[in-house]
């Protein structure tokens, strides 16, 4: 449960700044709540959360949490925001998400503005509508967050709701992707390898597709194992190729395993067991990069707190708004990532 996870550590914090000992903290915390202390309020319902020194209770912590946010605390309405997207201690109500996440968002909460964008990209709660979920989105990324981010280069990569900018959505994507999000990672890797808001450049493809392959991104690892099985852009290494599409292929990438069998057949079987090689790419003398068939689109991508909805892959980038269950090929529902951009594919098989 990353959001409620993102509330405890803020929680954590509230509980040093109040100086208490650990053994301490619940009671003292208890204390200032029932004085109206709206911090000690927010804190308290954050324990109750998750359990942190107090027992777990979903009902105690929508309780402690309401009675900030009546008071207008930005935290913690963006916490009720949550409660009610997922149902946790009230019924499951996106109206009264959006209500209580536009509150926060108000108030600069960059997580409740993120979410509120979702809302709007899905229609869920308030009218479907592209251009409040830019305009949320955009709130949230100019303060910093990732997902944010990464939705915003997906919108301007594909034209949803804003005018298609390629150099825009690198943009974004190089933002997102330097806090970690792989699927930027991957998407500004794809930009580079086909030159789409970018100069061409092998190289930072390679880089940029090596980050979210290291962070188990599929796709990522599918299409280095198509870089050196091809030698787009890099030194041709069928040994290299095997070692990625393997790591792709393990996660039930059905390209990677068609293309496994080839690259294997050109490897002897001792290097292709070996872990891929640290380096970056070796751009051959006049090596051109074409766009041919190659380079596609990985799953689809964040959104936080709304029903599952992971679909295969598409055409394009595709936007971080939806959130696929726990357990999927996608991440987790809390914060989660569906992966979005796309250049064509080159078929190796």
């Amino acid at each position: 449960m990353r959001n409620l996870n993102c509330v405890v550590a803020f929680v954590a914090l509230s509980v040093v700044s109040f100086g208490c000992g650990a053994e301490r903290a619940p009671d003292d915390l208890r204390a200032r709540a029932d004085q109206g202390d709206a911090e000690a309020q927010f804190a308290l319902g954050g324990m109750h959360a998750t359990g942190a020194g107090v027992p777990r209770d979903d009902r105690e912590a929508e309780r402690w949490w309401r009675l900030a946010a009546d008071q207008g605390h930005a935290g913690a309405q963006a916490s009720m925001g949550f409660l009610y997207a997922d149902g946790i201690g009230v019924p499951r109500d996106d109206r009264e998400a959006a209500r209580w996440w536009r509150l926060a968002g108000d108030q600069g909460d960059a997580a409740a503005q993120f979410s509120l964008g979702v809302l709007y990209a899905n229609g869920r709660g308030v009218p479907a509508d592209a251009l409040e979920a830019e305009r949320w989105y955009r709130l949230a990324g100019d303060q910093g967050h990732a997902e944010a981010q990464h939705n915003l280069g997906v919108m301007y990569s594909t034209g949803a709701g804003v005018p298609k900018d390629a150099a825009e959505a690198a943009r974004w994507f190089r933002l997102a992707g330097a806090q970690g999000i792989a699927a930027a990672q991957y998407n500004l890797g794809v930009m580079y390898f086909t030159g789409a808001g970018v100069a061409e450049d092998a190289g930072e493809a390679e880089r940029w597709l090596r980050l979210a392959a290291a962070q188990g991104f599929a796709a990522a690892q599918r299409n280095l194992g198509v870089m050196y099985f091809t030698g787009a852009g890099v030194a041709e290494d069928a040994c290299e190729a095997a070692r990625w599409f393997r790591l792709a292929a393990a996660q039930g990438d059905a390209e990677a395993q068609a293309a496994l069998g080839r690259a294997e057949r050109k490897c002897p079987p001792e290097e292709a067991d070996q872990p891929p090689s640290p380096g970056h790419a070796r751009r051959r003398p006049g090596t051109i990069l074409h766009d041919e068939r190659g380079f596609g689109p990985a799953d689809h991508g964040f959104g936080r707190s709304l029903p599952p909805a992971c679909r295969p892959e598409s055409v394009a980038a595709t936007s971080t708004h939806r959130s696929p269950p726990s357990g999927s090929g996608c991440f987790s529902s809390r914060c989660s990532a569906n992966r979005g951009a796309g250049a064509p594919r080159r078929r190796i098989v």
